[in-house]
């Protein structure tokens, strides 16, 4: 059976991922924890809702990917702090050659030396980020003018160049000190840096070498979850991904446990399974509200993603009500407003009509009526009813007309007033070509 692959999802800054939860508490214990790996979020061109909804985006039909993604808050905070993991640099490279191979402390100096360095590669790879930010805004901002300019790329030389040294570092360990009390933790973080490079076969084997030796290792549990990615995303393999999934959602790690559950809902949905799927998100939910703001991302997928099945299973009603119990009024339009535009798509014509009623009536002076109603004239097309697509597109050209009660509490946005002109000519545009 073919799996439904996640889009990776651009420059965007989420919930952690669940498998590195354990590793960052344990460096904590060793030194003072700096900000992780940033990806801070590009903001689309602006727009109005309207004209967004004109445009659809391309659906994600796949989980969500919960990365690292802290962002650069202070920056003079930030560059102290490297300032500082810099000298400690300096000192361990001078101190490490005074110990004798296979000495145990040097493997604790050398351990201590790679974090150090993983720290760097992810601060250089936050500024990496942060410029790559900058720079994709300044040729949006050019492309919107008019000017031709290349894309903005991003750069990581540096940083992976850290990350090298780090990986380079954890191999030295794991070849020269056999016995090193940390093993686990050096395998973990060996298999994760090598998968993230493209390297997934030698990181499977470290993964699979952790659960091997160390069964009780407090990272078997972050094991699963990586694993049961690599079977889901990348093998192809849903019983697979499954197995590991169970196993980490065996964990009591909430991170872990509440990420695995919403990875076994999505193997339930790729298996045709959509009401265990639907159960399963819902406890996802349930999860997150008991565990209050930390898991607010996590629940926010969950919900999106609820969407989807809800389509699948054409339960227009069920959904309303679950969103209006679980998800803020604003949060909530905009589920409703995805579910309109999927029912639409699925050819749920008469649920999706129904569901952007719903969106009109709730505010009719909203800036995104008019792009509702032209929606609800395209699934009246859908279902070929023609004397209802006349009714519809007479009411849309009453509703948002020049002068209307809707065009007045408007008439100071003029993106929205032209936004509304432009959906409803085409809306009558199609109707005088098509009938």
């Amino acid at each position: 059976m073919k799996l439904v692959i996640p889009r990776t999802l651009s420059t965007a800054a989420w919930l952690c991922l669940a498998s590195l939860a354990t590793h960052a508490a344990h460096a904590a214990e060793t030194r003072k924890a700096v900000a992780k790996k940033a990806a801070p979020e590009v903001a689309p061109n602006s727009t109005t809702p309207a004209a967004t909804s004109v445009k659809k985006k391309t659906e994600r039909r796949g989980p969500a990917k919960f990365q690292d993604t802290p962002r650069l808050e202070d920056a003079a905070k930030e560059a102290l702090a490297d300032q500082k993991r810099d000298e400690s640099i300096e000192s361990l490279k001078r101190i490490v050659p005074r110990f004798e191979d296979g000495a145990p402390q040097k493997a604790d100096l050398l351990f201590q030396l790679s974090e150090l360095y993983w720290e760097k590669s992810k601060y250089l790879n936050r500024k990496e980020m942060a410029r790559f930010a900058a720079d994709e805004k300044k040729v949006d901002e050019a492309k919107n003018r008019g000017d031709k300019v290349a894309d903005a790329k991003e750069e990581h030389r540096e940083s992976e160049l850290f990350r090298a040294e780090t990986m380079r570092l954890y191999e030295t360990i794991l070849r020269d000190y056999p016995a090193y009390e940390r093993k686990d933790e050096v395998l973990f973080s060996l298999g994760y840096n090598l998968y993230e490079i493209g390297k997934r076969e030698p990181a499977v084997r470290r993964y699979e070498e952790l659960i091997k030796h160390y069964p009780s290792s407090k990272f078997v549990p972050d094991t699963y979850v990586q694993l049961g990615n690599h079977y889901f995303d990348v093998a192809n393999n849903l019983s697979k991904a499954r197995e590991m999934y169970e196993k980490a959602f065996a964990s009591t790690v909430p991170k872990i446990k509440s990420y695995a559950l919403y990875k076994l809902a999505w193997c339930d949905f790729n298996a045709g399974e959509h009401e265990k799927a639907l159960k399963k998100l819902q406890e996802v939910v349930d999860y997150a509200e008991k565990q209050g703001k930390a898991m607010t991302d996590l629940k926010n997928e969950a919900l999106n993603d609820m969407v989807t099945v809800y389509v699948q299973l054409d339960r227009t009603d069920d959904a309303m009500a679950y969103f209006k119990t679980h998800a803020g009024k604003k949060k909530q339009n905009k589920l409703l407003a995805k579910l309109a535009d999927q029912l639409a798509d699925s050819g749920h014509h008469d649920s999706a009509i129904k569901t952007y009623r719903y969106l009109i009536d709730e505010n009719p002076m909203q800036d995104a009526a008019p792009v509702y109603q032209q929606a609800i004239v395209k699934s009246y097309e859908g279902l070929r009813q023609r004397d209802r697509v006349k009714l519809e597109v007479k009411k849309m050209a009453e509703l948002y007309r020049p002068g209307s009660a809707w065009w007045k509490a408007n008439e100071a946005r003029k993106d929205v007033l032209r936004d509304a002109f432009n959906v409803s000519e085409e809306a009558m545009r199609t109707i005088v070509t098509e009938y």
